[in-house]
């Protein structure tokens, strides 16, 4: 869970509740800028499930009492969710940027693991980060997908979600593309707090290969 740098309350309660955090990158303005070029470019979503993003981003503008001081600094009211956008968006780049950028059709899909009463553990959320070149030739993922990602929804993928240390092998999932029903390669590796299902066409990617690195510096994809 990433959360606002400056809740440092908050962070501890969630560590001692054995949920993992991470402290968002807080560069206001390579953050907005960064949101709003996604949205631009048409390589972020945002679903029908955060009304507080849809709400806020009309009225989203520049202080320009601050802007007379020299400061780039929007104006602070009504924008928790937007502000937890710019940390996530910020805070995961070097997990989505060279997935967006890569030169294949691939797209990662990160399953965000919390611990369960008694010990087991649950995968209650995801997001996907798609190549360009994927989206190009087939669609957005999250068009293809239904609603949620889970062993229920999708059997085939419970051993890949249900992962708690290494990797599984891999297995195939059908979806339905703008190209028609394309059948997917998934393979799944866990780091201890996400698992992630790279889906791509063929069994091995060519080219060179894929790395996903963590906000700590850890290599997510084993070599």
């Amino acid at each position: 869970m990433i959360v606002d740098p400056a809740a440092l309350h908050f962070l501890r309660e969630l560590n001692l509740l054995g949920i993992p955090t991470a402290g968002g990158l807080n560069n206001v303005s390579y953050g907005i800028a960064t949101q709003a070029s996604l949205l631009s470019e048409d390589h972020l979503v945002v679903s029908d499930r955060c009304p507080g993003f849809i709400a806020e981003a009309p009225g989203y503008s520049w202080d320009a009492k601050a802007a007379l001081l020299g400061k780039d600094e929007p104006i602070k009211v009504n924008d928790h969710s937007l502000d937890g956008g710019r940390y996530v968006i910020a805070t995961t780049e070097n997990m989505w940027r060279p997935v967006l950028d890569w030169p294949a059709e691939v797209v990662v899909v990160a399953a965000s693991r919390f611990p369960k009463p008694g010990g087991s553990v649950e995968v209650i959320g995801t997001q996907t980060f798609e190549s360009a070149r994927f989206q190009n030739r087939y669609g957005r993922l999250t068009s293809m997908l239904r609603r949620t990602i889970g062993q229920t929804t999708y059997p085939e993928l419970s051993a890949l979600l249900s992962l708690q240390t290494g990797s599984a092998p891999p297995c195939e999932i059908t979806l339905d593309t703008t190209r028609g029903r394309v059948t997917f390669v998934a393979e799944g590796f866990t780091n201890g707090r996400l698992n992630f299902i790279v889906l791509h066409v063929k069994s091995k990617l060519s080219g060179p290969k894929l790395k996903l690195v963590s906000t700590d510096g850890f290599e997510l994809l084993p070599s």
